[in-house]
């Protein structure tokens, strides 16, 4: 070994040993800290590894909404709109018109009615003028009959007032012997006869009065009731021209917010069609504020009712804003199809949109909002008091909903054994087959 190679003095320095431990240095003072912040790091990552939480979530989109809140204008008969003055985001009230139908069976069944009536009328004058030449045939028939009746009953009258003083002066002949008994019986037989007569043709008469009179009261009748059809057929005349101009009339029967318009001015539309779609305003309360939201099947199945979710209106930027609080309390159990939800928010174009979402397999949830009176909006927000902008019902929002928790290093270990050996796989498929199969049932 060549001792020459370092200097004498440097030499001399090494071999003291109270020098030795200021010349040998394991490490310096920046060295040391940075490893102590490495230290840190890795304690600090351990710790959110076993303690801390990593949240599983799940999206979905909805609508803010009351129970019962949507409601439709629908067309009071089929027909051709004439007027339809609405767009989407107009407010109209309760009562308001808002546009004018002409109804094509309305009008049809007025037309029928119309001639009906016409028709009756013509039979009711045809009635009376038969009646009247038929009441004026039998006036004349009574009184050229009841001229002979009376003709002859003065003629017997007559008789019976000679016969019956002849009557009389036979008692007193008879008794005196100018004539005979029996002379004066054929007598009294002869009055009696002619008062019999006389009674026949009274009762003749009387008979022919009541006729004339029950004749009378038939026709009578018969006139009666047609007039009463004809009666019948103008209120139904009234009362359709009334229906007519009430059902060109469209007017909403709630206040609200118009959603969409499905009808414009011309276009045919059917009897309780629904040409447009709302938001009702009527009875809103502040404590049945929910997202109707909708999630994809095999999301939805990894949802519970109670499980806290956060919903983010559509103007609203999560990350600078934060979301509303909300909870879950009714998750679908089947399939909805696109029929449903239009029945539900009485929107095609929106069931539609909501249908892709969700991959043609929509499941509803229903979210309940947080409420906090406190806040501007009436809402409780991730953020404080969240900002100040109006959450009304037909509000589009996402939901986000937290269906699992796991520990980071439970994360990283399970990713491990999938990784090097395998394991774990078949024990998350029959975990997701489990929750599949509690959720379906």
């Amino acid at each position: 070994m060549n001792r020459n190679l370092f200097r004498k003095n440097a030499m001399l320095k090494a071999a003291s040993p109270f020098e030795l431990n200021r010349l040998v240095s394991i490490f310096n003072g920046r060295e040391a800290l940075a490893l102590l912040a490495l230290g840190v790091t890795v304690i600090a990552a351990l710790a959110w590894g076993i303690f801390g939480v990593i949240y599983e979530r799940v999206s979905g989109n909805g609508i803010v909404m009351l129970q019962s809140q949507f409601d439709t204008i629908q067309a009071p008969a089929g027909g051709v709109l004439i007027s339809f003055d609405l767009e989407t985001g107009d407010f109209v009230r309760r009562g308001q018109m808002v546009g004018r139908l002409f109804s094509f069976s309305d009008l049809e069944n007025l037309r029928e009615s119309y001639q009906k009536l016409k028709m009756l009328q013509g039979n009711l004058e045809e009635v009376r003028r038969y009646t009247d030449r038929l009441k004026k045939g039998k006036q004349s028939h009574f009184q050229k009959s009841s001229e002979v009746l009376d003709e002859t009953i003065g003629r017997l009258n007559e008789e019976l007032e000679w016969l019956s003083r002849y009557v009389d002066k036979g008692r007193d002949l008879s008794e005196r012997g100018t004539i005979s008994q029996q002379q004066w019986h054929e007598e009294q037989e002869k009055y009696h006869a002619k008062l019999k007569n006389r009674a026949d043709y009274l009762l003749k008469k009387l008979e022919e009065e009541n006729s004339l009179s029950e004749a009378d009261f038939t026709l009578a009748k018969e006139i009666m009731s047609v007039e009463v059809e004809v009666n019948s057929a103008l209120f139904e005349v009234a009362l359709l021209r009334n229906k007519l101009e009430y059902n060109t009339r469209i007017v909403s029967t709630h206040s609200g917010t118009v959603t969409s318009v499905n009808y414009t001015p011309g276009s045919i539309v059917a009897a309780e069609a629904n040409l447009a779609s709302l938001i009702d305003l009527d009875d809103q309360t502040d404590e049945t504020w929910e997202l109707y939201a909708y999630f994809s099947v095999a999301d939805s199945k990894k949802i519970r009712p109670g499980m806290s979710a956060i919903v983010t209106p559509s103007s609203v930027k999560a990350e600078r804003d934060g979301s509303i609080r909300g909870t879950v309390t009714h998750v679908g159990t089947y399939i909805l199809p696109v029929e449903s939800i239009d029945r539900t928010f009485r929107n095609a174009a929106f069931a539609q949109y909501l249908l892709r979402q969700c991959a043609n397999m929509p499941v509803e949830v229903r979210i309940l909002l947080s409420r906090d009176r406190n806040s501007p909006n009436g809402f409780r927000w991730t953020s404080g008091s969240g900002p100040d902008i109006e959450v009304s019902a037909g509000t589009l929002c996402a939901a986000s909903v937290v269906v699992d928790r796991e520990p980071p290093l439970e994360l990283v270990f399970s990713g491990l054994r999938r990784f090097m050996f395998g394991q774990g796989v078949m024990e998350e498929f029959q975990l997701k087959n489990a929750r599949t199969g509690s959720g379906g049932e």
